[in-house]
C-alpha cells in the first residue's frame, strides 16, 4: 500500500481483514515493483503454486466480477441515459461498461477523473495508452482513482466508454461535501470525481439530452480525521470537548426557528401576542428577550396586518439580547458602528422615545441604506445614516454613550439558517475575521466618550473561539479599562 494511503484503509486491510501491509513509495511504478518482489519470495520459498499476484485493475477476472455492478445498475434501474463512473486504472468502468453496451448500446458510459491524474482522458484524446508521468507522486485527494489504464482496461474504455470529463480538487472536494449533506452518504473523494462530473456544465454542454443519469458510489473509506473541511469540528472539539462538540453540531444540524421582535415604541408584546394568537398564528414568548416571540411552526407573515403596519419584525432572539445590553435612555448618543440594516439598532431605539440619536455605521452603503425603509416602517425619527465617506464621522469620536460593535464574525453561531457555511470555514480564515474583528474594534473605540464621562462599548462574544484566540478580540478593552 501507498506510505500516504488514509489510515482508514490501512486499518480495514490490516485489522479488520488480517492482511500483512507492507508500505511503498505513493507511484504505480513502486508499487507494482513491490507487488511482484513479494510474489518472488513467496514462489521461491513455498513454490510456484503457492502465491499469485492479483493485479487490482488489469486481472480480467477482476474486470468481468466489476461487471455486476452494471447488471444492479440496470436491475434497478433500466431507463437511464447515462452512468457515470470515476476512472483509475479502469477495472471497474471496463467491467460496467462491457455489460451495460452488451445490454444497451444507448446508454451512455461517462468517465470521471480528476486533473492531476488523467490517463484515460489523454488516452482517449492521443487514440492509444498514455500513462500518467512515471515514477511521480500525484498529489488529488482522491487517492483511490491515482492509477493509469493498462493493458487490460485501455482498449475496453477506448471502445466502449463514450467521454471522460475532468474535474478540479475543489470541484471534487465541493462534490464530496454535496453527497454527504443532501444524500447522506459518506464517500471517499475517489467517488466524488464521478459527483463532480455528474453534476458540471461540461456533461451536459457535451450531451444536452441527458435525463436520468446513473453515478456509481463505490468507495467509502474516508478519514474523518483528515477530511479537507474537518478543521470546523477540531476547532469545537479543542475548546468544548468531544461530548459537548457532537450536541452543538446536532443542535446546529436542526432547522432554525424564527423570532418576531415587537416594536416595543408602538405596541406591547402582550397585544402583538393575542393578535396573532386570535389568527391562530402560533407563537410563544421568549424567556431571554423582553420584546421577542417564538414561531412555533413556519407561517407567512408578510400580510398579516400587524407586520405590515410595522408592529413586528423578523428577528433571531439572539440579536434582540444582544441589543439589550444597550441600556439606552432618552438622550442618549447610540453608534451601532456594524449596523448593516439596522436590525439591533432598531431594538436599542424604542426605550430612547425619539429623543438623542442613534447613528448606524457600516460599510456596506447599500445594506445600510435598507434601513431607511424600516425605521420609517416602525415610526422612529431619532436616526442617522453614517456611510464610510459621511463627514460627520470624524466629529462624532469621543462623543458617544453607547458604542454596539457586532463585527464580522465566522458565522458558526448563524450555521441553522446558512448550512452551506460551514464548508467554507477554515482555522486561516478564523484569523483573518480576528485580525479584522480588532482592527474594527479599534476603530469603533474612538468614538466612545472617555472612561470618566461613562462610555459604554459592547461587543457580542464570539461563537465558540474566544479561549482559541487568546482573547486577543479584548485586548484593547482592558488596556483602556472599559469592561
Amino acid at each position: 500500500m501507498p506510505e500516504d494511503s488514509p489510515s482508514v484503509k490501512v486499518s480495514a486491510v490490516r485489522d479488520t481483514y488480517g492482511a500483512e501491509v507492507k508500505f511503498c513509495r505513493p507511484t504505480q511504478e513502486a508499487r507494482e515493483a513491490m507487488s511482484a518482489e513479494i510474489v518472488a519470495e513467496l514462489r521461491a520459498k513455498n513454490g510456484a503454486e503457492k502465491a499469485e499476484e492479483i493485479h487490482p485493475n488489469q486481472d480480467i477476472r477482476v474486470v468481468n466480477g466489476q461487471g455486476s455492478v452494471g447488471l444492479e445498475i440496470l436491475g434497478q434501474q433500466p431507463d437511464l441515459d447515462a452512468i457515470v463512473v470515476s476512472i483509475g486504472g479502469g477495472g471497474l468502468i471496463s467491467g460496467i461498461a462491457t455489460y451495460v453496451k452488451h445490454i444497451n448500446k444507448n446508454i451512455k458510459l461517462i468517465g470521471a477523473e480528476p486533473e492531476r491524474a488523467r490517463s484515460a482522458f489523454m488516452s482517449k484524446q492521443a487514440g492509444k495508452l498514455v500513462k500518467n508521468p512515471p515514477n511521480t507522486v500525484i498529489e488529488t485527494i482522491a487517492d483511490s482513482v491515482k492509477s493509469s489504464l493498462g493493458p487490460t482496461t485501455y482498449p475496453v474504455v477506448q471502445d466502449l466508454v463514450d467521454a471522460v470529463f475532468t474535474v478540479t480538487e475543489q470541484e471534487i472536494e465541493d462534490a464530496t461535501k454535496f453527497t454527504l449533506e443532501r444524500a447522506k452518504q459518506v464517500i471517499e473523494p475517489g467517488c466524488g470525481v464521478a459527483v463532480a462530473v455528474a453534476t458540471s456544465k461540461q456533461l451536459y454542454e457535451r450531451f444536452p439530452d441527458l435525463q436520468k443519469i446513473g453515478v456509481v458510489l463505490c468507495g467509502g473509506n474516508i478519514d474523518l480525521d483528515n477530511l479537507p473541511w474537518s478543521e470546523l469540528f477540531k476547532r469545537m472539539e479543542d475548546h468544548v470537548g468531544t461530548k459537548v462538540a457532537v450536541e452543538l453540531c446536532e443542535i446546529l444540524n436542526e432547522p432554525a426557528m424564527t423570532f418576531l421582535r415587537v416594536n416595543t415604541a408602538r405596541i406591547s408584546r402582550d397585544k402583538v401576542f393575542t393578535f396573532l394568537s386570535s389568527r391562530s398564528v402560533p407563537v410563544e414568548k421568549t424567556q431571554n428577550s423582553q420584546m421577542g416571540l417564538l414561531l412555533t411552526s413556519k407561517q407567512n407573515l408578510l400580510e398579516v396586518p400587524e407586520y405590515k403596519l410595522g408592529y413586528f419584525e423578523i428577528q433571531d432572539e439572539s440579536s434582540q439580547i444582544i441589543s439589550a445590553q444597550v441600556d439606552a435612555k432618552p438622550g442618549d448618543m447610540v453608534l451601532d458602528y456594524c449596523a448593516g440594516s439596522g436590525g439591533k439598532a432598531l431594538c436599542i431605539a424604542p426605550p430612547m422615545l425619539n429623543r438623542g440619536q442613534v447613528y448606524l455605521h457600516d460599510v456596506r452603503d447599500t445594506k445600510l441604506f435598507e434601513s431607511k425603509r424600516r425605521f420609517r416602517k416602525a415610526n422612529i425619527q431619532n436616526y442617522t445614516l453614517l456611510p464610510p465617506s459621511h463627514p460627520q464621522l470624524h466629529k462624532l469620536r469621543g462623543k458617544m454613550d453607547w458604542v454596539l460593535v457586532d463585527a464580522p464574525c465566522s458565522q458558526t453561531g448563524a450555521l441553522r439558517r446558512n448550512p452551506d457555511m460551514k464548508w467554507t470555514y477554515s482555522d486561516d480564515r478564523l484569523w483573518k475575521w480576528v485580525a479584522l474583528q480588532r482592527e474594527i474594534f479599534e476603530a469603533a473605540l474612538k468614538y466612545v466618550k472617555d472612561k470618566w464621562t461613562a462610555g459604554r462599548l459592547c461587543t457580542p462574544p464570539a461563537a465558540c473561539w474566544k479561549r482559541r484566540t487568546g482573547n486577543k478580540s479584548g485586548s484593547s478593552v482592558r488596556s483602556l479599562d472599559f469592561t
